[in-house]
């Protein structure tokens, strides 16, 4: 898509169907588009349990935790 998010927002939908009460999702995303990855996820009802960088120090990934049944 435009925003290049697309295929996180198709994870984000079917994440919940596939995940235990609580269980964590990683996804990895472009240096730039952490904001907008925790802005989904938090839509979605995933809390943010971490944020990593790369090995440049750029921002690569959160990991969620999966919404409460």
């Amino acid at each position: 898509g435009v925003d290049g998010l697309d295929a996180i927002r198709a994870v984000l939908d079917g994440a919940p169907r596939r995940l235990a009460p609580r269980g964590l999702l990683l996804v990895e995303h472009g240096f730039d588009q952490r904001g907008a990855v925790r802005e989904l996820a938090a839509a979605h009802g995933f809390a943010e349990a971490a944020a990593r960088e790369d090995l440049a120090g750029r921002p690569r990934l959160v990991v969620l935790s999966a919404p409460a049944p």
